[in-house]
């Protein structure tokens, strides 16, 4: 297992600074953050699962009579409501959107709950496979509403943690998959057929969700699972380690901090030599990430074909 401490201790010895007086601690931080992060867009070794449920959505309305307005809060999870007052748990203040941020920080609180703002708008939703019992408000309607109508779209960049990009979306329960549509194929296959009724997704640029099952929007008592690929959090300690199987490959760490040491310091051989040791270590961590569960290419299995 590595830490940063070691790391740094690591690279400053390959380029005789064991102290880090040529190159500080902070300096080596940096690089390394920039590595993983190298290492994780080339490799895609960091992804989870989880199971999303369809959105609710509250529109505030008219923040300036939602005082003490009091919304309750259950999912599949909890034994009893939650309920959240105005100007304790939330502020009705300055404008409808702001108000709208404030309830959705509040909420999003909440365990196994994401909740995020969108103007006017906040959109709930669970998250680890629980679903929405209860979400309700006391406020009078014309002051804020609550729907469960249904909604196509997810801001999975405010659902899910440190989100980059999805690998498959399916549903276990149903045995469904859900397909993968390009921009231009999943417009056009809403507005093609009257009769759509396909699983499918696309995800834009901005990380926003559009999906539909069985041709509808899903509502808060629908789920899917979600593989998806995640970036990592940014080391800032001595004692923080590197994300997942990346922990257990501090050469390939080292080996790429060098390479943009030695660019820094002008030494495009040394910084050549250590770029060709880590395409070489990148292609043993692309090969143990296939043993663990990723598809094999398809050439790893022509001894099979007959």
């Amino acid at each position: 297992m590595s830490t940063v401490s070691s790391l740094t201790y690591d690279i400053g010895t390959r380029i005789g600074d064991p102290s880090n007086t040529k190159l500080e601690a902070w300096q080596i931080l940096r690089y390394i953050n920039i590595v993983i992060e190298d290492i994780v867009k080339k490799t895609d070794c960091l992804w989870a699962v989880d199971e999303v449920s369809g959105q609710k959505r509250i529109e505030v309305l008219d923040y300036t009579n939602l005082g003490t307005a009091v919304i309750s809060l259950k999912t599949s999870n909890d034994d009893a409501a939650t309920d959240y007052t105005e100007a304790s748990e939330w502020n009705a203040a300055t404008s409808n959107s702001v108000t709208a941020t404030n309830i959705a920080t509040a909420l999003d609180a909440h365990a196994s709950v994401a909740a995020y703002a969108d103007g006017a708008y906040v959109y709930v939703c669970c998250v680890g496979g629980y679903t929405l019992s209860t979400l309700t408000c006391d406020a009078d309607t014309d002051y804020l509403t609550i729907s469960d109508a249904g909604y196509e779209t997810f801001e999975l960049g405010n659902i899910l943690s440190n989100f980059r990009k999805v690998r498959n979306i399916y549903d276990t329960d149903n045995e469904l998959m859900y397909r993968p549509y390009a921009r231009q194929d999943y417009n056009r296959a809403l507005v093609d057929g009257t009769n759509y009724t396909g699983w499918g997704y696309y995800v834009d640029p901005a990380y926003k969700l559009y999906i539909k099952a069985n041709g509808a929007n899903l509502d808060s008592a629908d789920t899917f699972k979600i593989d998806y690929l995640y970036w990592h959090t940014a080391l800032d300690s001595a004692d923080d380690s590197p994300p997942a199987i990346l922990d257990h490959y501090d050469e390939v760490i080292i080996q790429r901090v060098l390479y943009y040491y030695y660019m820094s310091q002008a030494m495009p051989d040394m910084a050549r030599l250590s770029d060709i040791t880590y395409r070489e270590l990148i292609r043993d961590l692309q090969y143990e990430i296939r043993s663990q569960g990723e598809l094999q290419e398809i050439y790893s299995f022509y001894h099979t074909i007959r």
